[in-house]
């Protein structure tokens, strides 16, 4: 969170990348992020994959990460 904060000061874009399963939620407390990197490294071991649709993920009705 602080690299957040220093972005929001300098305006510039933050970006996570990979795992964004895990981190999906994040970019809504960054007040600058602009995308959402996907690795599709995780779809092996999730029992629910991250789905997108029209560009953009998303989120699910349940909680945790569902691991198998």
């Amino acid at each position: 969170m602080r690299t957040a904060v220093l972005a929001k000061v300098q305006n510039m874009p933050l970006s996570g990348h990979l795992l964004p399963e895990l981190g999906l939620g994040l970019p809504a407390a960054i007040p600058t992020a602009h995308r959402l990197g996907s690795a599709d490294m995780m779809e092996t071991i999730l029992q629910t994959p991250l789905e997108t649709r029209d560009g953009a993920a998303v989120t699910r009705e349940t909680a945790g990460f569902g691991p198998q």
